[in-house]
């Protein structure tokens, strides 16, 4: 797990609840040859698109970007993260 430099006392219940859920969430994840299979694909097509999106989530994310206003996107991320909205 990847750690800040300095860790600030105010963040320390954000930080707890950030890390239990991404532990939830990298048990079910997709695993890591979904991104190689992505990579191995943009590297053998003869034009490449400028983004890939590598797992089933990433895509829904990525179209959800694309039509959702940035306010919304914002929200779902803090519920799906479980931080107070």
């Amino acid at each position: 797990m990847l750690e800040p430099d300095t860790k600030m006392e105010e963040y320390r219940e954000i930080r707890a609840a950030v890390n239990k859920r991404i532990k939830e969430v990298m048990e079910t994840a997709e695993g890591p040859e979904v991104v190689a299979e992505t990579v191995l694909k943009a590297a053998s097509v003869q034009h490449p698109k400028l983004r890939y999106t590598a797992g089933s989530l990433a895509y829904r994310l990525r179209l959800l970007r694309t039509f959702a206003p940035v306010g919304l996107m914002d929200a779902g991320i803090r519920k799906d993260l479980r931080l107070e909205v």
